[in-house]
């Protein structure tokens, strides 16, 4: 038999999948949690050591490959936006400030953040965590390596060292993400880095097309990809007809579209070719559900009794409340704000004497997660046939399928995968290494479940 492997370097764990080429299916998934803490020595800090992400690469991939010696590809992706330097061997001189490094969010001159700065010498707006807001935060700060030569994600590392190049090749999927990226010429926006003192290091190279970095014991290795790129071709049996939300500790959505500009609140990212997606995220997601049981858990402790799980009875309540036909109240889940208006709040409406009960508050959290997707992505919900849903839970909140369901008025298929950006990864690979020869044929190692 002949096998697919998709690597999937996260932030707090690295995840894989086997797939057979013969049967289409997963044969087997593996997480290994790393075993170090990411360094946050102040709250908007926030690094990894690239070494040990790499050996905990190498580990869990020899690993698979002693156990499945007729591996045809090795696939890539991981956690987007990070930045890491690299010398002119290809070697990493810094560690990996990844995405959740906020300092860009720091105070330039008393009045602007850096991020206010570089809008202010260039027009354009980027976000605190993505690589080129916190690589203009170190210049600024002296804290660029002398030796620094490039730059690139972990997962292109990880991909380098694979394959022993000494310079990053980047997809498109994971160049965009790192902010001032032209989605039109599929390039970094070279005049803005000239207005920005940034172009003192060579930019890594960029393709848009399935393609292969090197091979690894005579394996091909596909360049990485993004992880909510890899998640999306992961997911999607019909990449052009369907909507992917996927709700975890946060959430997001997804779909293809014509358009290379997008509001404020979304955004463009490139998928494979000519093809992007347009992509909404909720800052709290899932975390929203994740605040009430910790409400309702605190209470409990409060009143004398164990401070066990709350999870299991909220999801039962919340399914005897909408089969019951009660109104769940009106619950806005901006806990975190939004990425477009960080100062937003959450708020809970519409309060009676009559409608509030646990139940309905419950129902009212779970509406309220789904109620934001949909508003990010309505304008792009008439070309599309079905939702395909993904995440932690939707796999363990039976009720929420059905309220997506009601929501978005299309029918909700749930991802049978075990690990959809592994599994999207292998199936990009397996394109980039010629088995595969379109993304019109993952399609057929894509399998659905249904939740009651």
């Amino acid at each position: 038999m002949q096998y697919f492997i998709g690597l999937d370097i996260g932030t707090t764990s690295i995840s894989a999948t086997v797939i057979n080429e013969e049967s289409h299916s997963q044969v087997e998934s593996f997480t290994i949690p790393y075993h170090y803490p990411v360094a946050c020595r102040e709250q908007d800090f926030s690094q990894q050591d690239a070494s040990l992400i790499l050996a905990e690469s190498y580990s869990l991939l020899d690993r698979i490959l002693a156990k499945y010696p007729a591996i045809q590809v090795i696939g890539l992706t991981g956690q987007m936006h990070g930045i890491l330097y690299v010398d002119q061997d290809g070697l990493a001189v810094s560690p990996l400030m990844n995405w959740q490094d906020k300092r860009a969010e720091r105070i330039w001159d008393g009045q602007q953040t850096y991020c206010g700065r570089i809008q202010e010498l260039s027009g354009e707006k980027i976000a605190a965590g993505y690589g080129l807001a916190t690589h203009f935060y170190n210049i600024q700060n002296g804290l660029v390596p002398q030796e620094a030569h490039s730059f690139c994600s972990i997962m292109d590392y990880v991909g380098m060292q694979l394959t022993g190049r000494k310079s990053p090749l980047m997809h498109t999927s994971v160049a965009a993400s790192f902010g001032l990226f032209d989605h039109i010429d599929k390039s970094f926006k070279t005049p803005v880095l000239d207005a920005l003192g940034m172009t003192d290091l060579l930019l890594p190279e960029i393709t848009e097309d399935f393609c292969l970095c090197g091979h690894y014991k005579g394996i091909p290795v596909a360049v990485a990809i993004g992880d909510n790129q890899a998640s999306f071709l992961g997911s999607m049996k019909d990449i052009e007809g369907s909507v992917l939300v996927n709700i975890g500790t946060g959430s997001q959505i997804s779909a293809v579209t014509t358009r290379a500009t997008s509001p404020e609140a979304l955004e463009i990212r490139p998928l494979v070719k000519n093809r992007n997606i347009i992509c909404g995220s909720a800052l709290c997601g899932g975390a929203s559900y994740a605040l009430l049981e910790t409400f309702f858990r605190a209470y409990a402790a409060a009143s004398g009794t164990s401070a066990i799980s709350q999870y299991d009875t909220m999801n039962r309540l919340a399914y005897e409340t909408y089969h019951a036909h009660k109104t769940p109240l009106a619950v806005n889940t901006y806990f975190r704000g939004q990425r477009h208006n960080p100062a937003s709040t959450g708020s809970i409406l519409g309060i009676t004497t009559e409608n509030f009960t646990p139940g309905q508050l419950i129902l009212g959290f779970l509406y309220g997660m789904c109620r934001e997707l949909y508003d990010l992505l309505k304008e792009e919900l008439p070309a599309k046939k079905t939702i395909v849903a993904s995440g932690n839970a939707i796999q363990r909140i039976a009720i929420l399928k059905h309220i997506l369901e009601e929501m978005f008025g299309l029918p909700v298929l749930i991802s049978g995968a075990s690990e959809e950006a592994a599994l999207g990864a292998a199936l990009f690979g397996a394109a980039a290494a010629g088995f595969l020869q379109s993304e019109r044929e993952f399609g057929a190692f894509i399998h659905y479940k249904y939740a009651e």
